[in-house]
C-alpha cells in the first residue's frame, strides 16, 4: 500500500503513477488533476451512477 503525497490517501499499486521505495507516491487521480488530463463524466452517466449508489445505500 502506498500513500499519495498530494491527497494523503492510501493507494493500491494499480492506481499509482509515480512511486518511491519508501511507500510514497502520486496517485492516478491526483496526477490527472494536476496535469489537466482528467476528463469529465457525461451528465447522463453521472446521473445513472448517482442513482445506483443511492439505491445501494
Amino acid at each position: 500500500m502506498y500513500r499519495c503525497i498530494l491527497c494523503a490517501f492510501d493507494t493500491e499499486l494499480d492506481d499509482v503513477v509515480v512511486a518511491n521505495p519508501h511507500g510514497r507516491c502520486v496517485c492516478l487521480r491526483c496526477f490527472l488533476r494536476e496535469t489537466g488530463s482528467a476528463k469529465r463524466m457525461e451528465k447522463r452517466l453521472h446521473r445513472e451512477l448517482s442513482a445506483m449508489l443511492n439505491q445501494a445505500a
